[in-house]
């Protein structure tokens, strides 16, 4: 192949790298975020574990403000000795979803519930859950927390750019 022309397949394929880095943050696909909640369980464990669920809610979804049926996805409860695991989902019958996620870890006031269960939590820490109603479990110092993960499209871009300098340097050296 000409110089020429591979100067230009290379300079092609620089372009078309930039122009996926440059593309819009809303042509990217919208990933989940899941937040973790744990709390204190006093009415099961003998009164002394720790019951877990996890909570996934849109990429679109703004700490702060109010979580709606929009960007809710799941709800999953990990279950407890009182309690079975039980899912609550978005396509559920009669679901319904209140309440908003703090800008800081911590407690949080939110309601899930639908035919596979109701969750309950405050601002205070306190929280219930149950199927059908909310007294199978119960709890203090229920809190959220979510760990920040990279959009799948970010390290796809991570990796086109380190492919282009490592294409770059062995030009280079060529020269």
């Amino acid at each position: 192949m000409p110089s020429s022309l591979k100067n230009l397949t290379f300079a092609g394929t620089l372009i078309a790298l930039a122009a996926l880095a440059a593309a819009p943050a809303s042509a990217l696909p919208i990933t989940n975020e899941i937040y973790d909640f744990t709390g204190a369980c006093t009415d099961c464990y003998s009164g002394e574990g720790n019951a877990t669920a996890e909570l996934t809610l849109t990429g679109d979804y703004v700490l702060g403000q109010s979580i709606t049926t929009s960007n809710f996805v799941s709800f999953n409860y990990d279950g407890t000795d009182l309690l079975s695991p039980y899912t609550i989902a978005a396509g559920d019958a009669s679901l319904f979803v209140s309440g908003s996620l703090s800008t800081v870890p911590g407690f949080d006031t939110v309601s899930f519930s639908s035919v596979n269960g109701i969750f309950l939590s405050s601002s205070s820490g306190s929280w219930c859950t149950g199927v059908g109603l909310c007294e199978s479990d119960q709890g203090t110092n229920g809190s959220y927390s979510s760990a920040a993960t990279p959009e799948p499209g970010t390290a796809g871009l991570l990796g086109a750019g380190l492919v282009a300098l490592g294409m770059l340097s062995r030009r280079a050296r060529k020269l």
